[in-house]
């Protein structure tokens, strides 16, 4: 047998185990549901929407209250609310409600589970650039450490937001700080 034949025979035992395993493949697809392939396809749109924020300096998902909205995020520059444009893959600068209301801190709306929610945007820049929330004044470090989650949830209900400068239209990370009532 010459070395042409043996590299042919080659070639076509390859192709015949790349046509089998192609068969496989569509087998193994066909047992993959409606379901599954929704699920997928989300948590693929929701890796863009990470990769997009990171790229961007956006802190995402936006946080207020300790709820997450999804497909917004806080810029780590500028301090404005964006959301995420799926249908261009681009972040968008969320406008301002309330801009010509003196002596009120911004407000904007966000979409939450069918609905519009007002949010002042001051507590979600501080609520999604802050890492951890400061213990509450009566206890020491460690009974602070040894708190559960939820006694500290209600504990911090009593967290305020108050503006360093004094200025309500100053709403950058740098000028936001907790204190409790």
């Amino acid at each position: 047998m010459s070395s042409y034949q043996k590299a042919l025979e080659r070639a076509y035992h390859s192709s015949i185990f790349q046509k089998n395993s192609l068969v496989e493949m569509v087998r193994g697809l066909k047992h993959i549901t409606e379901e599954e392939i929704k699920e997928e396809q989300e948590r693929l749109a929701e890796l863009l929407v990470h990769v997009s924020a990171e790229k961007n300096n956006i802190a995402y998902p936006m946080k207020l209250n300790r709820v997450e909205y999804r497909g917004y995020g806080v810029s780590l520059e500028d301090s404005y609310v964006y959301k995420f444009d799926s249908r261009v893959s681009r972040w968008k600068r969320i406008a301002i409600c309330n801009f010509n209301d003196l002596g009120k801190p911004y407000e904007i709306e966000v979409h939450s589970n069918g609905y519009f929610k007002r949010c002042k945007l001051h507590e979600c820049v501080a609520w999604t650039c802050t890492e951890e929330l400061p213990k509450h004044p009566s206890l020491t470090e460690e009974e602070w450490n040894e708190c559960s989650e939820s006694v500290k949830k209600v504990l911090q209900k009593e967290l305020e937001i108050f503006f360093i400068d004094g200025n309500h239209y100053n709403f950058k990370k740098d000028n936001l700080g907790w204190i409790y009532r």
